[in-house]
Order: structure tokens, then sequence, then C-alpha cells
């Protein structure tokens, strides 16, 4: 219903809500209107036009006017129960559509919403679930609708398995574009890595390069498609792997697990073993989710091997360079790894060479080969096995 201030209503709004109790809503509506223009905001009229909107089954315009009249006077507790009730009448069409199983739909109508009422994370939330449901795509406005596509810039995201030269390849790239160093993730140590939308947004506009190590979950794939962001996929050799990351706990790095204080219990082979059971299931699930991503067209990706690395680190950087159109000579690309090379303390680039897992035991190689057998689908030849 409409409601006044406690102020001494202006004879304008006295009229607009007389039209509006006699349902002449057009004439309110335009008195309204006129009303507004000439005095700016005032929320009793905001009020009303909601109110209008309603009575017509504008139900995003209701929703509209309704939100501008609760930020005008955010404590009138009419107008709160006023947004509250639009805002469920604005879903509704979304509710119906879900309902129904017409996730296209569904996905039209919650936009619709959004466009009007943006940033409440549980219709964001509603949002990506009906993309998912309508194999739909993720868009910049989904997540950033102060965006347009035109201002994004240039953003190349590693995705990368831990011990996989991943920094190394981080500070050539940055070598050799210029661009910055940029986290999209809220934070690392325990935590995973997953694109985080309001570092997204903040380094949106600039020319970065990120190094995380995330996989293709649904939120994550949406967030690069809205953010137009093509990512590089970096792996290695897991048999490799399982030695470089035993020697990277065994050398301090477990201060960022939960094995803190138990670690130095187990032997060599133990710690070996422990990698293994505990750590590599991450691993085949990344390379899983990216390759599924790849399949299902989900969005375009590069792949780039630890081993390709290391035997050809100038080629390397320029097929990356081409691939992302970078416009850079193979002078230039061997100028940046010169650079990077002299820094082997800043790469955690220890020794750069394959076939560490022959320390591996036949029956320790047997529980990664076991690990494999889960993903019967997916071609594990890049990974060794």
């Amino acid at each position: 219903m409409p409601e006044m201030l406690d102020d001494a209503p202006a004879p304008n709004e006295v009229q607009a809500i007389k039209l509006f109790q006699s349902g002449r809503l057009s004439e309110a509506e335009q008195l309204i209107n006129t009303f507004l223009l000439r005095h700016g905001t005032n929320a009793t009229m905001l009020n009303l036009l909601g109110c209008i909107a309603v009575q017509q089954d504008q139900h995003l315009n209701a929703l509209k006017h309704f939100k501008r009249a609760h930020q005008a006077a955010p404590a009138n507790q009419d107008f709160i129960d006023n947004l509250v009730a639009a805002r469920g009448l604005a879903l509704s069409k979304y509710q119906l559509a879900a309902s129904g199983g017409d996730y296209g739909k569904a996905v039209t109508a919650l936009r619709e919403v959004l466009a009007v009422d943006s940033g409440r994370s549980v219709w964001i939330n509603e949002l990506m679930h009906c993309i998912t449901a309508a194999k739909t795509t993720a868009q910049l406005a989904d997540f950033a609708p102060e965006l347009d596509q035109a201002s994004l810039g240039l953003h190349i995201v590693i995705a990368c398995m831990p011990k996989s030269g991943s920094t190394f390849l981080n500070q050539t790239l940055q070598a050799l574009t210029g661009w910055e160093d940029t986290y999209l993730s809220f934070a690392f140590q325990q935590n995973e890595e997953e694109l985080h939308l309001p570092y997204l947004r903040e380094a949106a506009t600039r020319n970065t390069i990120t190094q995380q190590h995330f996989r293709a979950t649904e939120p994550n794939l949406q967030l690069l498609q809205a953010f137009d962001i093509t990512p590089l996929i970096q792996v290695r050799r897991l048999y490799d792997i399982v030695v470089s990351y035993t020697d990277f706990l065994d050398g301090g790095a477990t201060a960022n697990t939960f094995f803190v204080g138990r670690w130095e219990t187990f032997d060599r082979s133990g710690q070996i073993d422990l990698v293994i059971d505990n750590l590599l299931p991450w691993y085949f699930a990344f390379y899983a989710s990216w390759m599924d991503a790849i399949d299902q067209a989900r969005l375009d990706c590069l792949i780039v091997s630890y081993e390709d690395l290391i035997a050809d680190k100038t080629g390397t950087l320029k097929q990356i360079a081409d691939f992302y159109a970078l416009d850079k000579t193979l002078e230039e690309c061997a100028k940046a790894v010169t650079l990077v090379d002299g820094q082997k303390d800043k790469t955690r680039f220890n020794t750069g060479i394959s076939g560490r897992g022959d320390e591996l035991s036949e029956k320790q190689k047997d529980r990664v080969r076991m690990l494999a057998d889960y993903y019967p689908d997916v071609d594990h030849s890049r990974l060794g096995l």
C-alpha cells in the first residue's frame, strides 16, 4: 500500500495517492513522473510508483521503484515490506520456469531481475545453477553489471597442477608481456584456490597474468566464460610430481597443509605414500575436470606440459604467445626465458628434469594407476600413465 512519510506531504503527493486509490493509475503515474522530474527523488512518490506497477502486473518496474524508495528512506518499514514482496513477485516467473524444467527461460527471468536488483548472492547462485541446467554460457552482466565487454583487459590464467613449473611459466609470461601478476583467489595456504569474484571484478580492466591451482568446477567455468578468459592448463607426469611434491613438503611446505607435526613421523617411503593417497586424488580430479570442459566445448583452452616446457622453454613460450595472439617474436621469447632463468631462487624451478618418478616402487606406481582407473574415459597419457 502507498505510505506517506511522517513529514507533511506535499499537495502533489496527496493528489497522487487519491488518484491511485480511485483507480486512475495512468493519471497518478503521469503526475508522479512529472513531480520527480522537477523535484528529484521522493521516497513516497517512488513507493507509489511501485504500487501502481504492481496493479499493472509490471513486476520488474515495481521492484525497481520499491528499491529506489527503500534507498531513499531505508528505515521505513512499509517500504522494506513492499520491497520484499516485490522481489517475490519479480522472481515468480523464474520460479515457474524452473519448476517446469525450462531452465533457459529461468535464466532469462533471473537475468531480468538481476538487471534491476543486482548483487544478491542467493539469486546469483540460482542463476549459476540454471545456467548449468540449461547448458548455456555465463555472461559478464551476470557477475559484473557495472562492466562492459569492451572495457575488459587481457588475462592469461594458468590453471596448474602444483609442482608443474607454473611459477617459472608465470614469470616468463610477465617478462614477455610486461603485464602484472595478479592473484584471483581469496587466499591460499590450506585454502582451495577458487576464482574469487570480487578480485576478478577489481582486475577485470587490466592486463594480467595469474597462476592458480584450481579445477574446472562449474562456478570457475562460468566466471572464466563471463570475463572472457581462456585458461592455460599446465600438467606434468604424475610419478615425477609425487617425488617433487614430497621434496617440496620435506623442505618446509607442510606449513600450508594439515600435515604439520605429522609429516616428520614418516620415513621417505611413507611420505611418498602419503602424497599418493592424500594429494593425488586432487590431481586426477583437476585433470578430468579440464578434459571434460574441453570435450564439452565449455571454453577454449591451451594445454602445456612440464615436459614440453623443460625440453624447449623458448619454443613453448612462443607457442603460448601465438595462441594468445601476443605478437611476440622468437627472439623476444628467448630474452624473457633468459631473464627468468637467471632468477631460479624466485621460480622454484628446482631440478628441472623429467624421470624423477623412477624413485617410486612398483607398488606405489600401482596405487597411482589405481586412482586413474576411477576415470576410465579420460586419456591420462599426458600424465605419463
